[in-house]
């Protein structure tokens, strides 16, 4: 049979404040902690390798009562460097601290074989004037994330007494909290505006506790300053702002024709694009710009009626041919022109030209023994030549025959 648990040591309560009874005993008053020598078993085993102590119970009593008013499991503490074990009780024992009057303790030595009680402790008392601990705060939550449209959360402060006064603050204006104090344990709400810009974060404090309120940056949304610009035939350039709600949102911004070009093709927050549009040589014509997701229409005016001169307007020719030029002179530098000739002796060396410029031409000779007028075009406007006609030599003189 295993042998039975022998008792504890004396116990002994300690605290700061001690004084004598009438006997001469020594009254602790307020105490938090036991001490007390382990059963002479507390390392050993029953035959079948139990422990032969499980754990260690306090039990207080009213001075001189034989049933406890309060227990408590010590658990098995490991006992000191001087032999003793010492448990602060005032954290496991239910209804602490215990009503003011007179008490006493054993502990138990609990196992597999049985309980072994030790001898009651000294006498100690529980008085309430006694300054009561400090108080302490705990939260039910330590964070909290909301979304950019903003919303509200409950979160709980737990205080360690119901007299225990708090305070609740927030160091953003856009997170308040309600209400600002309370007593006890109680709930504070932190309600969050909607975020119209970058995410951003806040700290509440309540009860001396930190309470983070993190918030989700506002969708990004992008507008134009215009929706439409134009440009001169000439070319040139127009501008148009992108505008954003948040500094860290990103846009693209491209053109649907190869003749408008913008810059910069991307930027972050508020900004500005320029469209770049090349002289134009036609009719009017638009192109579609897309900066942040908005369209932006550029419209370039038609290229000026083109008008042109020639001079001289005619030409004498020689006749035995040759090269010539007539100036020609346009209204604007992008006028494009063609020259040509339906007359067979004359050959346009200059086709097709843009702008003022010389139109070069060559005559054939002429053997036609007579005079002749041919014309060529340029710009629309028509040139006469006129070649005279290749003269015969010159006649002989003093011609005669001789005999001899």
């Amino acid at each position: 049979m295993p042998r039975a648990i022998i008792r504890t040591a004396l116990i002994l309560l300690l605290c700061a404040l001690t004084s004598l009874t009438a006997e001469g005993q020594t009254t602790v008053t307020n105490p938090k902690v036991v001490e007390f020598d382990p059963s002479a078993d507390h390392a050993a085993v029953t035959a079948g390798g139990q422990s032969m102590v499980s754990r260690y119970d306090l039990q207080i009593y009213l001075q001189g009562a034989t049933q406890p008013v309060s227990t408590a499991s010590l658990g098995k503490p490991a006992p000191a460097t001087d032999g003793k074990i010492r448990v602060d009780f005032s954290t496991i024992l239910v209804g602490w601290p215990l009503v003011d009057g007179s008490y006493e303790a054993r502990v138990a030595a609990i196992g597999p074989t049985g309980t072994g009680l030790s001898d009651t402790s000294n006498l100690f008392a529980f008085q309430s004037t006694v300054v009561p601990p400090a108080c302490t705060y705990a939260l039910s939550s330590t964070a909290q994330t909301v979304t950019a449209s903003g919303g509200s959360a409950s979160v709980t402060v737990t205080a360690s007494a119901t007299t225990c006064g708090w305070t609740a603050s927030s160091n953003a204006t856009w997170a308040t909290v309600a209400p600002a104090s309370g007593t006890g344990t109680g709930t504070v709400v932190v309600t969050v505006a909607a975020n119209t810009g970058a995410g951003r974060s806040a700290t509440v404090t309540i009860g001396g506790q930190t309470y983070s309120v993190s918030q989700a940056a506002a969708t990004c949304t992008y507008t134009l300053s215009s929706s439409t610009g134009s440009i001169a035939a000439a070319g040139g350039t127009s501008s148009v702002t992108v505008n954003t709600n948040i500094t860290t949102c990103g846009w693209t911004a491209s053109s649907n024709a190869t003749w408008a070009t913008v810059s910069p093709a991307s930027g972050t927050g508020s900004g500005a694009v320029t469209v770049t549009a090349a002289a134009n040589t036609g009719a009017a014509r638009t192109a579609t710009v897309t900066a942040g997701g908005n369209t932006y229409t550029v419209s370039q005016a038609a290229a000026p009626a083109c008008t042109f001169a020639l001079s001289p307007s005619t030409v004498s020719a020689t006749g035995a041919g040759g090269a010539s030029t007539v100036s020609l002179t346009a209204s604007a530098a992008t006028c494009a022109w063609t020259a040509s000739t339906a007359t067979s002796w004359i050959t346009v060396n200059s086709a097709a030209g843009t702008g003022s410029g010389v139109v070069s031409f060559t005559t054939a000779s002429n053997a036609t023994g007579a005079a002749r007028t041919g014309t060529l075009t340029a710009g629309g406007k028509t040139v006469t030549v006129t070649q005279a006609a290749v003269l015969p030599p010159a006649r002989p003189t003093g011609v005669q025959v001789i005999v001899k």
